[in-house]
């Protein structure tokens, strides 16, 4: 894996561990909106979720396929909540991300607003990135499919060849290798995927620098 011209990050489980516990209420808050907005039964929401997921890998594009679905309205409901209860200050992210010499581009199938909220509950300052690219800056097309990484590259200006893609998501990993020649860091903090496509494995993105940057061992 080359030295990059941009690093592309991934937000949700990717800049803060899994492990935080946001996810799980995340995922609780789709439960909800299925229920409310919708009227599923608890049982029916969960099923169509975990149907999205296998699906998609997200549940966003199976609800905007099964229902009249107003994206900024699912956005500020499965987000209504205490991010900092979950999300802390990592001065060590911080410091990895400054010492990267390459554009940083946040690209996410949350909100920006969402992606804004994350990046101050770390403490860290979005001046830092060159770019947010969230899922109505693509079109309404999520990560893995390829129609979103093209609206992507068309925002930020690069090519693929020139980009490391940073994500918890196997199947992002796989676009983004297999369709676009794009470096690729899967961050598992299980170590439980297996991704052939991932150049690098990391339990944790401090570890980004030294995944991309391996043979200076920096």
């Amino acid at each position: 894996m080359r030295a990059p011209r941009y690093v592309l990050l991934d937000v949700d489980n990717t800049l803060y561990p899994k492990s935080s516990g946001l996810d799980r209420v995340l995922r609780r808050r789709i439960i909800e909106y299925l229920m409310d907005r919708h009227g599923l039964t608890a049982k029916e929401a969960e099923g169509a979720r975990e149907r999205y997921v296998k699906e998609y890998g997200l549940s966003l594009p199976g609800i905007m396929s099964d229902f009249d679905t107003d994206v900024v309205d699912y956005q500020e409901f499965i987000h209504d909540v205490d991010i900092e209860e979950y999300v802390k200050p990592d001065p060590e992210l911080c410091s990895m991300l400054d010492s990267i010499d390459a554009e940083k581009v946040l690209y996410t199938n949350s909100s920006e607003q969402h992606t804004r909220r994350v990046i101050a509950a770390l403490g860290l300052d979005i001046s830092i990135f060159g770019h947010i690219v969230d899922f109505r800056s693509t079109g309404c097309i999520a990560k893995p499919f390829p129609e979103s990484f093209e609206a992507m590259l068309r925002i930020i200006g690069a090519n693929g060849e020139d980009c490391v893609m940073v994500d918890d998501m196997p199947k992002t990993i796989v676009v983004a290798k297999q369709v676009f020649g794009m470096g690729t860091v899967l961050v598992d903090e299980d170590d439980a995927a297996c991704c052939v496509e991932a150049d690098m494995k990391i339990k944790r993105i401090s570890d980004l620098k030294r995944a991309i940057y391996p043979v200076q061992g920096l």
